[in-house]
């Protein structure tokens, strides 16, 4: 039973039920249950609930706390609402920068013990072909990152990344470890070369420039053996650890490369010589440039040779892939692979004949992609077409298709020794084989190391200016004759491939000044301007830029025909063009003899 509550013992308060408190009026206010209450039993039948409002604890205070975005409403009716509350998104963190090379693997030729071709000696530039070497790419998300020198203490500026030239680190595959030294002439150094070597001599150099924002490492010199004359060697790996400053801070990545020495196979003894290779076909013609931009799609490399068994097997598909830049007016253009704004591009497809194509790869706000190493050609001479779609800046859209061929170099098979004499003594083994002929390449430069070269008229005159292509880097006079102030003249008549590329300078203010490249024949007595040209509008005194004609392809009717890579300007004024000063060869004139 209830009873009236009042002052108790609490020996008394454990023995009432509940005590009943009401008003002068005898209104009960509220029943007080001094001991445990439990509402319902344990069985499913007697499953009794409480009604109404609870909203406090015996200490006053709200018997429910909101959390962190939580919150607590309470309703007249007595129901209690508990929601979430939304809670601030954090931002993204900079984005970590990944460097990598280019080429994995350089490829060097050499003769069957690891010598030069011509001679079997050491390597020197002259017998290694200028495109032995590969690149640096730094990327920091979106961003490139460029190249800024040689470190040798400090950090690169934000968005740059030098070569921690000192700690470079060079292994034979004999696991013998070449010591690592540079020339760098200061921290920042663009140009120079590490020389690796052991006790013995240079084993190895390389020479270090920027190309287009990235770093250049060449092969410029390769030993025939590892020690003085004995031990022979196939390759070296390359250790280069590179200093990058980004959003996300400075750190060092250390990235591989490998150069590769590949050599000629031996003839066996008294061993018929295999037969020359088919010369491959020519390439697809490429489509006529956007009308107003100058748009320049380059795919390098455009033929590959993969080495190859007797049998044909190719024992190798590293630097099949490619790399494809796109330029307009000189000037570098970015991939979109919406082409949601003018001047942009990317790579539709890639598709093999008689060989499977690797993945492309290409990332929006980036300048170049890449397509991956090749596989499993099927013929002895393959192509791969790579269709790529540009923008301009004019907001118009065309598809260019650029081709690589590929194509194996089959091994020779051994021949079956020839029987003895009878009561002889045996016979001396037959001669080796003659070499199979090389490629039909001859270079020609620009250079002068202590001041620019003018390329244009210098007076107002807008008439044409004969490039003066003079010094030879690569010379072969099965395909040039001879080259006298800027004319080439030809061997005999056949099919040529010519490619200009220049690097230039503008002397003079004028900010609209053209300068239009272009190549003209002299021909069975007639000369003839091609359809071939490029054209630069540097912008002002000592803007650069830069022009070239890539793959022209002509078929001359004569012995003695003359080449002439020429360059007149569009408006009649002093202002004209110069290659800069330097020790690298900025213009070159590239003349291959394709059949």
């Amino acid at each position: 039973m209830g009873k009236k509550i009042k002052q108790k013992k609490v020996a008394d308060a454990k023995k009432v039920e509940y005590y009943k408190k009401t008003n002068t009026f005898g209104n009960i206010e509220k029943l007080i249950f001094p001991n445990t209450l439990q509402v319902g039993l344990n069985s499913d039948i007697f499953n009794s609930t409480i009604s109404g409002s609870i909203h406090h604890t015996r200490q006053g205070v709200s018997y429910l706390v909101a959390g962190s975005n939580i919150a607590i409403a309470s309703g007249s009716n007595g129901q209690v609402t508990i929601s979430a509350t939304a809670g601030s998104e954090g931002s993204a963190g900079p984005a970590t920068p990944d460097a990598s090379f280019t080429r994995s693997v350089i490829p060097v030729n050499t003769d069957d013990t690891g010598g030069a071709l011509d001679d079997g000696n050491d390597l020197a530039d002259a017998d290694i072909s200028q495109q032995a070497f590969t690149k640096i790419d730094v990327n920091a998300g979106v961003t490139n990152v460029t190249f800024a020198g040689h470190n040798a203490s400090g950090d690169p500026a934000s968005n740059n990344y030098k070569i921690v030239s000192a700690n470079v680190v060079a292994t034979t595959d004999n696991g013998t470890a070449l010591s690592v030294t540079n020339d760098a002439g200061a921290e920042n150094d663009l140009a120079y070369n590490l020389t690796c070597a052991n006790a013995s001599a240079t084993r190895l150099k390389l020479a270090v420039s920027s190309d287009s924002s990235d770093a250049k490492l060449r092969v410029s010199y390769l030993a025939e053996h590892e020690d003085g004359s004995s031990t022979d060697f196939n390759s070296v790996l390359v250790d280069v650890p590179i200093k990058v400053t980004s959003a996300a801070g400075t750190q060092t990545i250390t990235r591989s490369f490998t150069v590769q020495k590949i050599k000629k196979g031996t003839t066996g003894d008294t061993g018929s010589t295999g037969s020359n290779g088919s010369n491959g076909s020519n390439g697809d013609d490429g489509d006529d440039g956007a009308a107003g931009s100058g748009v320049v799609v380059s795919l390098d490399p455009t033929s590959v040779i993969l080495p190859a068994a007797s049998d044909g097997t190719v024992s190798s598909y590293t630097a099949s892939g490619a790399t494809i830049k796109v330029h307009e007016n000189g000037t570098a253009i970015n991939i979109d692979t919406s082409l949601g704004s003018n001047s942009r591009w990317f790579i539709v497809s890639a598709t093999g004949s008689s060989i499977t194509a690797g993945s492309i790869s290409q990332t929006n706000g980036q300048s170049s992609a890449t397509v991956a190493d090749a596989s499993s050609i099927s013929a002895t001479t393959a192509t791969i077409a790579h269709v790529v779609r540009v923008k301009n800046s004019l907001g118009v859209t065309s598809d260019y298709t650029l081709t690589q061929t590929l194509t194996k170099a089959i091994a020779g098979t051994n021949g079956s020794n020839g029987s003895n004499g009878s009561n002889g003594a045996d016979g001396a083994d037959g001669a080796d084989g003659a070499d199979g002929a090389g490629a039909a390449i001859a270079i020609y430069q620009v250079r002068n190391n202590s001041a620019n070269v003018p390329v244009s008229r210098e007076d107002s005159n807008t008439g044409q200016f004969t490039v003066p292509f003079t010094g030879a880097m690569v010379s072969n006079t099965s395909v040039v004759s001879s080259a006298v102030s800027g004319p080439l003249t030809l061997g005999t008549a056949a099919l040529y491939s010519i490619t200009v590329s220049m690097q230039v300078v503008q002397d003079g203010d004028s900010a609209t000044q053209e300068f239009i490249l272009s190549l003209s024949l002299e021909d069975d007595g007639s000369t003839s301007t091609l359809s071939f040209e490029d054209s630069v509008v540097p912008g002002g005194n000592t803007k650069t830029g830069a022009l070239l004609i890539s793959n022209a392809v002509i078929q001359t009717s004569g012995t003695g025909s003359v080449i002439i890579a020429q360059i007149k300007k569009g408006i009649a004024n002093t202002t004209h063009l110069e290659v800069p000063q330097s020790s690298q060869a900025l213009a070159t004139i590239r003349v291959e003899k394709l059949s």
